[in-house]
């Protein structure tokens, strides 16, 4: 009796699996170009049904290319975070004959000038989802995703090990810093960027500005208040 191999279904090589394959990764590209119309239109008020809707899509279709709704989040958050890793590589290759100010505020710069871009988006990616019960929110997924990039832009700038302990301390800090900051000016625009771009850059660089006036008179003042 001839024997009977088992069927294991479609390889991986087969043309109509490509082609499926191809299409769902098509589709999800597609989703999250809409999820990212609609929260630049509308801010973090976004929902799959608005999404679906941008789409032209019903709701089921979502999550068939996502597990839920968090799912999808976590993809547009590393897309952005992609983004920003080439605005980070671009300032590293276009400042790296300048100075070592020069090249940290180029970090610096390219975070700000993505938020100013995105404003929705980037309240979207740094608020949504913190209050998911069960899951780690968006707010510090998103914040660890961008602080591990920074890591590694600085270590590159300051002959670091990639991985070292204080590479990513000092990733951290930042990311922690500038979503802070970011979100202040955000609100208030009260001055010019260029103005907090220097700020932020001498204070994680430098350290807390020198006092202009002698620290006797900085505590006459505070008990005086």
């Amino acid at each position: 009796m001839t024997a009977i191999s088992a069927y294991s279904g479609p390889s991986r090589s087969d043309p109509v699996v490509s082609e499926r394959r191809v299409r769902s990764e098509q589709r999800r590209e597609m989703l999250l170009d809409a999820a990212d119309t609609v929260i630049r239109r509308i801010g973090s008020r976004v929902s799959a049904t608005l999404i679906a809707q941008e789409a032209g899509v019903t709701k089921p279709i979502i999550y068939r290319h996502f597990d839920d709704i968090q799912d999808l989040y976590r993809a547009l958050a590393a897309r952005h975070n992609d983004r920003l890793h080439q605005w980070l590589l671009a300032s590293r290759e276009r400042d790296s004959d300048l100075n070592r100010r020069q090249r940290f505020r180029g970090v610096i710069e390219s975070f700000f000038t993505a938020i100013d871009g995105d404003s929705n988006v980037y309240r979207f990616l740094v608020h949504t989802g913190a209050d998911v019960p069960g899951q780690e929110g968006a707010l510090s997924w998103f914040t660890r995703l961008w602080a591990e990039e920074i890591a590694l832009h600085l270590a590159a700038i300051t002959g670091q090990p990639a991985g070292s302990l204080q590479a990513r301390a000092t990733g951290f800090a930042m990311a922690g810093a500038l979503h802070t900051t970011g979100n202040w000016w955000l609100d208030e625009r009260a001055s010019p960027l260029s103005e907090i771009i220097d700020a932020v850059t001498d204070l994680l660089l430098s350290g807390l500005p020198i006092p202009t006036v002698p620290p006797s008179e900085l505590g006459m003042r505070g008990t005086n208040d």
